[in-house]
């Protein structure tokens, strides 16, 4: 199995003002389109918001990244198979529009771990099968959150990396996949 992993996807103002300006949400992956075609599994790390729930900001200096949803097709164009939200950008714009974006990407087929609802929605594995080996995913981060927040047992946001946990989340998602990649 080949597989292509990405760091950021920042599909934040200079990125956005040009999918805009092109009338094109498949632009930042044209050129690229056949690099991840060549392979049976895409991830990434998802580094904004892609969302309705939020104004798109303005300011070309901000660290607030956001776009239209929209830009989910240029994800699902690209083949993304995984992706992770656990970053310091992508719960910026708060609880409805991160819920919204993962809601809206795993309608179009791209699973997504790395926030929820809680830490435990946070920290569960995702799962995509390529040539039949099933490849799971958990997302964290070890870079506070810009702006929205950890998640915790009770309350919403990122899955933060913790050393005395990850061992049983690899387990867990190891039940269910022949390949666990903690992201």
């Amino acid at each position: 199995m080949d597989m292509v992993a990405v760091c950021d996807i920042m599909l934040g103002p200079g990125v956005n003002n040009k999918m805009v300006a092109y009338n094109d949400y498949l632009y930042p992956y044209r050129k690229m389109k056949d690099e991840l075609d060549s392979a049976d599994l895409r991830v990434g790390n998802l580094e904004c918001t892609v969302t309705d729930k939020y104004p798109i900001p303005t300011d070309s200096s901000t660290l607030i990244f956001v776009t239209k949803p929209e830009a989910v097709n240029g994800l699902t164009y690209a083949g993304f198979d995984l992706l992770t939200v656990a970053n310091n950008h992508a719960a910026d714009p708060g609880y409805a529009p991160l819920m919204d974006m993962m809601q809206n990407l795993r309608g179009k087929g791209i699973a997504v771990c790395g926030g929820g609802n809680n830490l435990t929605e946070a920290r569960a594995p995702i799962v995509a099968t390529a040539k039949g080996l099933r490849v799971g995913m958990l997302g964290y981060t070890l870079v506070p959150p810009n702006i929205g927040p950890f998640a915790t047992d009770s309350s919403w946001g990122l899955a933060p990396v913790n050393l005395q946990t990850l061992p049983d989340d690899i387990t867990a998602a190891r039940a269910k996949a022949d390949i666990v990649i903690p992201y």
